[in-house]
């Protein structure tokens, strides 16, 4: 059908566009916006090739919070989704030594603290 052609082709341009060696920094925040701006959860391909192109211009945060974006977007729709998704992105993850937004502390509000109540 038309919508998965388009769904497929969106998924191949944006592989494509974060394997660029060329980008910077600034690209690399452009790409994410766009892939933000569709209000989707990036199939793992495309956070893995997002992930890696954070890493090749030494944007960790960035990759960070792209992330966490992410993982809040899949929260909303299916608490399911994200643990899948790390699942499927745990080797590029391990690769890059880049931590989930979890194992940073980033899944609890700032001033979170536990009670003994």
């Amino acid at each position: 059908t038309q919508s998965t052609w388009a769904e497929e082709e969106f998924d191949r341009r944006m592989i494509a566009f974060f394997k660029r060696t060329d980008l910077d920094g600034w690209w690399v925040r452009k790409g994410l916006q766009e892939l933000h701006s569709h209000d989707m959860i990036p199939e793992p391909e495309i956070c893995v090739e997002a992930l890696k192109a954070c890493r090749r211009v030494n944007e960790i945060s960035v990759a960070i919070r792209f992330l966490e974006v992410v993982r809040i977007n899949a929260n909303c729709h299916d608490k399911k989704i994200w643990p899948w998704l790390v699942e499927q992105i745990q080797p590029t993850l391990c690769e890059l030594g880049i931590p989930t937004p979890e194992q940073i502390g980033f899944d609890k509000p700032e001033f979170y603290y536990e009670t003994n109540h």
